[in-house]
């Protein structure tokens, strides 16, 4: 590869070449003649400073890299040997501070309200991305549905093997999961779960919402979310920014945050009233 790259240099009169590959490695070269090798965990180190990039590099790798088996990726191994070290996307480097801690002090800066509407849908999608990164894939911001008629703020679809999810794809029939968020003040109101809930359609396999608000959900919006599970098998999730904050904390510490979300729906299916 490097013999190749270095003849490419050489036809095209290049001084530098730059090879990036999808793996990592554990040996002390970056530089071979005027060629400079970056690796994955190169690039996550470089992309670090900013949480998108980062998360979007995470989600990348998932999908394209090769598939690591335990601490090992298998074709950087088989060209390094011994020397290759596994690199997981995504994981925080040992030193600094951890990319779930920046992401929610990113989050909790936020104005409350209109001003800080906008900034507040992007960095919850942040967190989520990191948060979820296992468990979604095909996210899509600001989707329009095809009659022009719902607007939702992020919809992503379920590539999870994690229990909870499987149960969601199994016993409520949905393939995809709503994201909406809400930078209110105050508890959000009944009105803003049943304008969530006009989105969620059976017949698409899309009948989950997670609902994400500076300060959760009133009395109200919890006896509508209820209400639309037992009345249409609709499920809607209430997360609060102090939820959020403490996902991304247990992601970092590689606990599992999809235990609050376990927690809750059993919270709302053992006191759901006929």
């Amino acid at each position: 590869m490097l013999d190749q790259l270095d003849r490419a240099v050489v036809l095209v009169r290049a001084d530098h070449a730059l090879l990036v590959i999808a793996g990592s490695i554990g040996i002390p070269m970056s530089q071979v003649g005027k060629a400079e090798i970056i690796d994955l965990q190169k690039l996550a180190e470089l992309a670090a400073a900013h949480p998108r990039l980062a998360s979007d590099l995470s989600s990348i790798a998932r999908e394209l890299a090769p598939t690591p088996i335990g601490d090992f990726d298998v074709p950087a191994y088989l060209v390094f040997g011994d020397a290759h070290m596994g690199f997981t996307p995504g994981t925080p480097a040992s030193s600094g501070t951890p990319k779930g801690h920046q992401l929610a002090e990113a989050l909790k800066s936020v104005p409350a309200g209109k001003k800080g509407a906008t900034d507040f849908e992007t960095k919850c999608y942040d967190a989520l991305r990191y948060i979820f990164e296992n468990d979604f894939s095909n996210w899509s911001k600001q989707k329009v549905s095809a009659g022009g008629i719902s607007r939702y703020d992020v919809i992503a679809r379920i590539a999870s093997e994690h229990d909870f999810w499987k149960s969601v794809v199994v016993y409520f029939r949905s393939w995809y999961v709503i994201f909406e968020f809400k930078n209110y003040s105050q508890k959000i109101s009944q009105g803003q779960v049943y304008t969530t809930e006009k989105y969620l359609f059976i017949g698409a396999m899309r009948t989950v919402a997670l609902i994400i608000s500076r300060k959760g959900p009133d009395k109200n919006a919890l006896a509508a979310a209820r209400g639309a599970v037992r009345e249409s098998g609709k499920l809607m999730i209430h997360l609060s920014l102090e939820d959020i904050v403490k996902m991304l904390e247990m992601k970092d510490n590689s606990d599992d945050p999809n235990s609050i979300l376990f927690d809750y729906l059993d919270e709302m299916l053992m006191k759901l009233e006929r």
